[in-house]
């Protein structure tokens, strides 16, 4: 079977986007449903990285915590529109989507996401200066760090049962990996 031309691949834009019904991202004009929603366990996790990041951000005024808030990149192309899991920004956030790069993106793999989140989404944050990026493996109870250097992504550590300092310029956090795996009472 023959490979369907590039030129023939759908692309569209965030003005198409913002028509569209449901949950969708957009990569590299590329639309991916979100759905089915996110399992009970990836939501729990999310929460509890959530409620951990305004903790360790609330005596920082400059940068804010999002749970699963779209970050439109607003370049030339206009093609890409992300929700991340968590995210934290440090710039001023205006309008009903971050528009400007995060410093921080935690991604929960699933089995329908895992090969985008761990392929696409992290080529395009890396080259958008991304500094640091998350993937959490909620059936390892694992999470990859990786920090930007020199415009490349490089493996700091793999975490389960520990804590990670973030440099996120204005404010610094200590994260600690134990607390979010905790989603049975």
């Amino acid at each position: 079977m023959e490979k369907l031309r590039i030129e023939f691949r759908p692309n569209y834009k965030f003005e198409d986007y913002l028509a569209w019904e449901g949950k969708w991202e957009l990569i590299d004009g590329v639309p991916y449903s979100m759905s089915p929603s996110p399992t009970k366990k990836h939501q729990l996790v999310s929460a509890n990285i959530g409620i951990q990041l305004n903790e360790l951000l609330k005596n920082c005024s400059e940068c804010q915590a999002f749970i699963a808030l779209d970050w439109r990149i607003n370049d030339e192309h206009d093609n890409n529109v992300f929700c991340p899991d968590n995210s934290v920004v440090c710039k001023p956030v205006t309008g009903d989507y971050i528009e400007t790069t995060p410093e921080l993106i935690f991604e929960i793999l699933s089995p329908s996401t895992a090969g985008k989140d761990k392929e696409a989404k992290y080529i395009i944050y890396q080259h958008h200066g991304v500094k640091y990026y998350v993937i959490i493996d909620i059936e390892s109870s694992t999470a990859e760090i990786f920090v930007l250097e020199s415009g490349k992504y490089k493996n700091v550590t793999e975490e389960n049962n520990g804590s990670f300092t973030f440099d996120l310029g204005k404010c610094r956090i200590n994260f600690d990996f134990r607390s979010i795996w905790k989603t049975e009472k």
